[in-house]
């Protein structure tokens, strides 16, 4: 069914088509969730080929990441321009990388089970309600046991400040950087502490809690995100 033009979804969808958001490397929040968490307290070393899905995996560096640690890795995004390059760069494991649509609802995950899903960056550009759709498909996808890892951006990141309320738990940014990067039709859902954070993600067992923050220019704010590592317990 197409989107209406008003949803926040349309915004999105075509910020992610045209950000060129080139990370070739594999970012920082997926190899110390695997070094600081994943080995040490799961013994998940990819070594016996667990299965790993990595939700909003724009151009891939993460997924490549857990395939060459063993883990039988796959990527979905809704970008499907880096969904594109992801295949391009990665040729060996293109046939892991999938397109998915913007609405949570008309996405269906494959039926093979997962040991392992991460969604890094990635959940809070959904609504209140479209937020608990995809949790709720996610939370099927993962085996009994499974371990769930999630980073969500704070009230505490720079774009807070330019942003504006707007709907079902979304805030509006409007942002221009000095680098040329500007952000208009842009949704957010901002998690505001530790409690928040957990009742958004009720449906897992929280095993640790955590964040990490970065900034590199005086002109540009923080990028405060909250870290959640939980599992699923039946």
């Amino acid at each position: 069914m197409p989107l209406a033009k008003s949803s926040y979804l349309v915004g999105n969808s075509r910020y992610w088509e045209n950000a060129n958001y080139d990370a070739t490397n594999v970012g920082h929040p997926a190899f110390k969730f695997y070094g600081l968490i994943l080995k040490p307290d799961f013994n998940m070393t990819g070594e016996n080929g667990e299965n790993l899905l990595d939700w909003g995996c724009g151009r891939g560096a993460n997924v490549n990441y857990f395939n060459q640690l063993g883990f039988k890795a796959q990527g979905m995004d809704m970008s499907e321009s880096d969904i594109e390059v992801a295949k391009i760069r990665y040729p060996h494991i293109a046939h892991r990388f999938t397109r998915v649509s913007p609405s949570p609802s008309e996405n269906t995950l494959p039926i093979e089970k997962y040991d392992v899903i991460t969604a890094i960056q990635s959940l809070y550009y959904l609504s209140n309600t479209d937020f608990k759709i995809l949790i709720d498909s996610l939370y099927s996808a993962l085996k009994p046991n499974g371990i769930f890892y999630a980073t969500m951006m704070g009230i505490s990141h720079g774009y807070f400040e330019f942003s504006k309320e707007h709907e079902d738990g979304l805030r509006q940014i409007t942002f221009n950087t000095k680098r040329g990067y500007s952000l208009e039709q842009y949704f957010v859902n901002f998690t505001q502490n530790k409690e928040h954070l957990i009742d958004k993600l009720s449906a897992f067992k929280p095993v640790h809690i955590g964040y990490y923050d970065e900034k590199y220019r005086e002109d540009e704010g923080s990028g405060f995100h909250w870290t959640f590592v939980g599992q699923k317990i039946v």
